[in-house]
């Protein structure tokens, strides 16, 4: 990989991130895929330490929720994979205001990953129900949000209190 001068803030890796939709760290090009994405891990690891040292620095929902719809074919059976969810439970942490679409891109960006055997799958969705539980309002969700939701949690069992505690969750109401 060629040295870069500069690094991309969190916006401009989750908008390369929102790419890799299709893509995998699995197969002939993961280790491409795996290269680039360690590099865009540092960005952002770099991005949330200095939104952290700032103090009152958010991210954008929408930028965590470009970053995940980009990781839908990806499987937290990949080491960078992995490293990229804890930090990316760290974004959503830090982004003010959740709606439908973020909640919605984040299960369907964990489609193919499995709470039960990931920590990381499992730090994201505690990320999440905290973002649901401290929301004043109801969360509205379109029918496209829910359907998102559903389909990104089909491949994750209930053997997780994480995903049984998500799926318990009564603040979110569909909008027609």
């Amino acid at each position: 990989m060629r040295s870069r001068k500069s690094t991309l803030n969190f916006d401009q890796a989750a908008s390369a991130l929102y790419g890799f939709k299709g893509m995998s760290t699995d197969g002939m090009e993961g280790e491409e895929v795996a290269l680039i994405i360690q590099e865009l891990l540092e960005d952002i690891k770099m991005a949330l330490t200095s939104s952290h040292k700032e103090k009152n620095v958010s991210i954008s929902g929408r930028s965590v929720s470009a970053a995940f719809y980009g990781l839908q074919k990806m499987t937290c059976e990949s080491v960078v994979v992995e490293e990229l969810l804890i930090q990316l439970a760290y974004a959503i942490e830090l982004v003010p205001v959740i709606n439908g679409q973020l909640v919605g891109n984040v299960l369907l960006g964990m489609q193919n990953m499995d709470a039960d055997s990931s920590v990381a799958v499992r730090m994201v969705l505690r990320a999440l129900t905290a973002q649901v539980d401290k929301s004043k309002d109801h969360i509205l969700m379109t029918g496209q949000n829910f359907g998102n939701a559903l389909y990104g949690m089909k491949s994750m069992s209930s053997n997780s209190k994480e995903v049984r505690n998500g799926k318990q969750k009564q603040k979110m109401r569909w909008v027609p």
